[in-house]
């Protein structure tokens, strides 16, 4: 008698549907920020938007005295960038394109007054870098109300404050940028840190919805 031979394994025992699932949201995903960015160039899919001319520039820098926003004011500076950097502190540098403002931008009478500054003294701002942030590292628990109200004016607050104060030349123009410097700790949780991750969320969201409000405009 003949030995058996052994049943062919399918090719699909170890077909993972939900790994498919992931595969087709994931792509489908893409393909929708890919019609959404066809849209915002106008429907030219062979030729990017021209280069920025670095020396026209006037670029607002939200907490640009420390940390990343420093980094940002002292990198565009050399790149001949008019920088405006608005914080409480003041940014030790020697660059002469770098102009320090002092103003708490979760105030939206400091952010007003120095706008209008800035725009007399510099000339109206190109780019609006949204950098100022802080978090107080407490459980939900321990956070008292200043706590909470200074995390949301700083982070979320601000971000309003600035929009209002330069867009609308922006939009006058049909010419400008506005960057946010949000958190993956807006899209995921972590402890000690309800209230950063809450006011990054917001922001997050505040953007969505500026770029749909833009778009239709």
């Amino acid at each position: 008698m003949p030995p058996q031979q052994p049943e062919p394994t399918l090719v699909f025992d170890s077909f993972d549907l939900d790994l498919v699932v992931k595969v087709l949201s994931h792509t489908a995903f893409r393909f929708t920020k890919w019609i959404s960015l066809l849209y915002r160039n106008q429907q030219n899919l062979f030729f990017a938007p021209k280069a920025l001319d670095w020396g026209e520039q006037v670029v607002v820098i939200t907490g640009g005295s420390s940390g990343v926003g420093e980094l940002l004011a002292n990198t565009l500076a050399v790149r001949n960038v008019t920088v405006a950097v608005l914080d409480v502190k003041p940014i030790q540098t020697e660059n002469y394109n770098i102009t320090y403002y002092k103003c708490d931008v979760s105030q939206w009478t400091e952010v007003e007054a120095v706008a209008k500054r800035i725009k007399e003294e510099l000339g109206e701002p190109t780019i609006l870098i949204n950098n100022a942030g802080v978090i107080q590292g407490k459980l939900i628990l321990d956070l008292n109300e200043k706590d909470i109200r200074q995390t949301f004016g700083v982070n979320t607050m601000a971000h309003y404050w600035t929009i209002k104060a330069f867009l609308p030349d922006m939009v006058k123009r049909k010419s400008g940028h506005i960057v946010t410097v949000a958190s993956v700790m807006g899209i995921v949780g972590a402890p000690r840190m309800s209230d950063y991750n809450a006011s990054k969320a917001a922001v997050i969201s505040l953007n969505d919805t500026l770029r749909q409000e833009l778009d239709h405009q």
